[in-house]
């Protein structure tokens, strides 16, 4: 039975050697865009400022020098920020890999 419909083996190799190569392509073009991702959030009040690159590594930290006296509540501030910046990060992400999906099925059904 022929599942290929018609195809020769060699015709359905060189397809399958083209689509690993286009996905290969997308996926270092999609490592660059998230390496380029750098996205800053702060805290509700701004005294606790984060820049997370697209990694989700901290690039910078900045703090309000009144929060050194109030651990907990500088704490709470590090903790609302970065979960902020990661939210906005993933969104960035799910973004740019959407746009790569749909052209990479648009060449597909070319």
């Amino acid at each position: 039975m022929n599942f290929l419909k018609g195809k020769k083996t060699s015709e359905t190799m060189n397809d399958n050697q083209q689509n690993m190569a286009v996905v290969k392509d997308m996926q270092m073009k999609l490592a660059e865009i998230q390496a380029g991702i750098s996205v800053f959030a702060q805290s509700e009040n701004g005294e606790v400022k984060i820049t997370i690159n697209g990694k989700r590594q901290i690039q910078n930290l900045e703090i309000e020098n009144n929060l050194f006296i109030r651990k907990e509540l500088l704490q709470n501030y590090i903790l609302t920020a970065t979960n902020h910046a990661i939210e906005k990060v993933d969104a960035r992400l799910e973004e740019v890999k959407q746009t790569f999906l749909a052209n990479f099925l648009s060449q597909q059904a070319q």
